[in-house]
């Protein structure tokens, strides 16, 4: 029956853009495509990309790299993934318990996982042993672990708390008294060779005394924050810092962007990348000397995609992804129809049996008797839209 249907291709793709999540030691880039849904890496600086592992689920924060290779989690198991070849290797799953809230990889080829406690497993995925956290962590957990240095955790103990930080001993047999951290932008803590740095200052003493940085703005201009080693970079609305003395001085250079929406900053080595994903302009760029220039990429790498889809006998079509777009067999052509006070992502949109266009979200409910070109709007609550709307 489908091929005996009329069929108007809708093009506009403006939230497919990409945002990169993690950048290698070789410049390699991980990074995830909006809608469809889909995780690609780019061993070209973004030239070109490739599908990474499709049956799992990356997420921002759970990388580990070091001269073995790059490591994630996905809060069941543990992979190695090969970004020459796209292939994933699993090397560790539970078969139970509360999930990977974070890892690290030791040297005896043993796994320390974070859950509600800290538990050690050996090989065919065996506990050894485990500290109990005494139900403290609950939120946000992150093991912080070189070799010769401190084992750190930070955690959350609710949704809006501060931070915490204690200390795990080599042996695995006591944790360290808990010590609250400093707020930080976008709650960012790193770890380099014993020193834990925030988007303020940096620690050698497991937190208990701070260093404030130089910085030369005020923190909250701060719209993004990285660290690659010792390095600390951030960004703002003009500009571009970066410090490699621990925040005593930092370099500026000034950048041209609109930074808006989600906004990604992934430090490489002597490699910077940008991407910002959002509903109007996405950007994906790159610089190999600390920003003086920069090198765009295309980022709406994902296929046209909508929430929402409602069609009338009369072939008018209306769609929801950023905005309301609307066809009429009259003007054949997709334009822009949007009631913006009643929009939002999500929108239920139907044709009626007179062939109206409904539109209704939690603030209110629509009709266009015009295929999505005009609406008039009603405020209602949304008891009253499921109880009686329709």
């Amino acid at each position: 029956m489908a091929q005996d249907l009329n069929w108007f291709e809708y093009k506009k793709n403006p939230g497919g853009g990409l945002e990169i999540y993690y950048t290698t030691e070789d410049n390699h880039l991980i990074g995830n495509i909006r809608h469809p849904q889909e995780y690609v890496y780019s061993t070209d600086g973004g030239e070109s990309w490739n599908e990474l592992c499709p049956s799992i689920r990356f997420d921002r924060n759970l990388f580990i790299e070091d001269d073995r290779g790059l490591f994630y989690t996905d809060w069941k198991s543990i992979y190695k993934l090969d970004l020459e070849t796209g292939d994933c290797t699993q090397l560790y799953t539970q078969a139970f318990g509360n999930g990977i809230s974070h890892f690290s990889y030791r040297e005896d080829n043993t796994f320390w996982i974070l859950n509600r406690d800290i538990v050690r497993f050996g090989v065919f995925n065996t506990p050894i042993d485990t500290l109990d956290l005494e139900g403290k962590a609950n939120r946000n957990k992150r093991l912080h672990y070189q070799v010769g240095f401190p084992t750190y955790i930070t955690y959350q103990t609710d949704f809006q708390g501060p931070y915490f930080l204690r200390t795990v001993s080599d042996d695995f047999t006591a944790l360290g008294p808990e010590t609250q951290l400093p707020p930080s932008v976008e709650n960012v803590y790193h770890y380099d060779k014993g020193r834990m740095y925030s988007s303020n200052g940096y620690s050698d003493d497991a937190g208990l005394t701070w260093t404030t940085y130089n910085l030369p703005v005020a923190e909250s201009e701060i719209l993004k924050i990285s660290f690659r080693g010792s390095g600390i970079y951030f960004i703002t609305d003009q500009a571009l810092y970066y410090s490699n003395d621990a925040g005593n001085f930092f370099q500026a250079q000034d950048h041209d962007f609109d930074l808006i929406g989600n906004i990604s900053l992934n430090i490489g080595v002597d490699y910077i990348s940008i991407s910002t994903r959002n509903c109007d302009e996405n950007l994906l760029a790159s610089s190999v000397d600390k920003g003086q220039t920069w090198v765009e990429q295309e980022t709406d790498l994902g296929s046209p995609f909508v929430y929402a889809v409602a069609a009338n006998t009369k072939e008018d079509v209306v769609v929801s992804s950023c905005g309301l777009q609307y066809w009429t067999s009259e003007n054949s052509q997709w334009q822009n129809g949007n009631p913006e006070q009643y929009f939002s992502f999500g929108d239920q949109i139907e044709a009626l049996p007179n062939d109206d266009i409904f539109l209704a979200n939690f603030d209110g409910f629509c009709l266009s008797s015009d295929g999505g070109e005009n609406w008039e709007c009603e405020d209602v609550s949304v008891i009253e839209f499921i109880t009686g709307v329709r």
